[in-house]
């Protein structure tokens, strides 16, 4: 899911085979924008990766690389960035308030999320949910993303 055109509100999309399928409202039909974007068998993540960035875009993890794209076009990814191992599970967040997408792992149950598109140390070390959670993030808090996994 992601705020394809600007407008406040997500999107749904669904990533097939390395070809991404876009769609601005929640309902049936068929998608208004198609592109291709990462390989089969990527994991596709989808933020703002930029501080100008107005819309959400489409990146992919593989074995632990990230590759971000900062449009809703076909083409090779604008950052590449390694943070974390092959077998995390990536989760994708504005962890600080600062307005960009970031990126973030789980490994069990801990959780590492980075402040910037950038490789390095995680900045925030967490525990949270039990092994066979199925981890995602969310604004549930005003300002900031944080955790949240589904049972």
């Amino acid at each position: 899911m992601g705020d394809w055109n600007g407008d406040g509100v997500d999107g749904i999309g669904v990533f097939r085979n390395g070809v991404w399928f876009l769609r601005n409202t929640l309902t049936t039909g068929t998608a208004e924008i198609h592109l291709s974007f990462g390989d089969p068998g990527d994991h596709p993540i989808a933020g703002r990766w930029s501080a100008s960035a107005t819309i959400d875009t489409p990146g992919v993890v593989r074995n632990g690389v990230w590759y971000l794209r900062n449009s809703l076009t076909s083409g090779v990814a604008d950052l590449v960035v390694s943070y974390g191992n092959p077998g995390d599970v990536p989760v994708v967040g504005d962890w600080n308030g600062d307005g960009i997408d970031t990126p973030g792992v789980v490994r069990g149950t801990t959780w590492y999320l980075r402040n910037a598109n950038s490789s390095g140390v995680a900045d925030v070390t967490l525990t949270y949910g039990e092994p066979d959670d199925l981890p995602f993030a969310g604004r549930w808090v005003v300002g900031h993303s944080a955790p949240g996994v589904g049972r």
